[in-house]
């Protein structure tokens, strides 16, 4: 199957010719470091910009434009809503996206959370690289003030998600129609007594092999996604 290529929106969100700057606010060094690592396996032109304590925080708006914030809401004797709310105080940062990211997700803390102008609320423990990226994109797009480059954005998931599923199904359909028939043709030499032919099996190998190997491709379409375009 040849797979042709589809203008991602994470391409024209991640794969820019400038870094996407994004501001990391945890008190827990472990956490902060996953964070860290999972920002990168977003994409290689993610620059995450880490701090602990609101004295870094000031410091990285003071010096740099931060594109998205990741917040933690447990932060030792601070609340992740009053920092969300000295952040709404800068000029700089008033319409700063900030995803708010908390080991507790209990519907009070959610509710607080989005009340205090958080753009979205992640959960620690079941956080990935997929999920990561999916919220970025997310909150980076409700704050664009352009509703044509929003729509246009959304139009382009679209055609990622229709291109591959027809694909899948041009490429698996047939396979597994073989697949129906060679194994009934098995059933049948069983029900008459008879040793199927060795052949049928051999093409019942060959065509789940071949089922197998259209995965692999359509997992390394889906990993170029994360590649800059040149």
């Amino acid at each position: 199957m040849q797979l042709t290529h589809i203008d991602h929106p994470k391409q024209g969100l991640l794969a820019a010719q400038t870094a996407l700057e994004i501001l990391v606010f945890d008190d827990d060094d472990f956490d902060l470091t996953r964070l860290q690592r999972l920002l990168q396996k977003v994409d290689k032109k993610v620059e995450v910009h880490a701090c602990s304590s609101v004295e870094q925080m000031n410091d990285v708006l003071d010096h740099q434009v931060i594109d998205l914030c990741l917040l933690d809401l447990r932060l030792g004797d601070l609340d992740g809503c009053d920092v969300m709310q000295s952040l709404r105080r800068r000029p700089d940062s008033a319409e700063l996206p900030v995803v708010m990211v908390s080991g507790m997700q209990d519907t009070e803390s959610v509710v607080r959370t989005i009340k205090a102008g958080c753009t979205d609320f992640l959960e620690k423990d079941h956080l990935t690289a997929d999920k990561l990226r999916q919220t970025i994109f997310q909150a980076l797009t409700s704050s664009m003030p352009d509703p044509d480059l929003t729509y246009r954005l959304h139009e382009a998931s679209e055609a990622v998600v229709k291109g591959i599923a027809k694909g899948c199904i041009a490429e698996l359909q047939p396979r597994l129609r073989q697949i129906y028939r060679q194994v009934s043709f098995i059933r049948n030499c069983h029900n008459m007594g008879l040793l199927p032919d060795p052949q049928a099996l051999d093409k019942i190998e060959q065509n789940c092999l071949a089922v197998w190997r259209f995965f692999d491709e359509v997992e390394a379409y889906a990993d170029g996604f994360s590649k800059p375009v040149h």
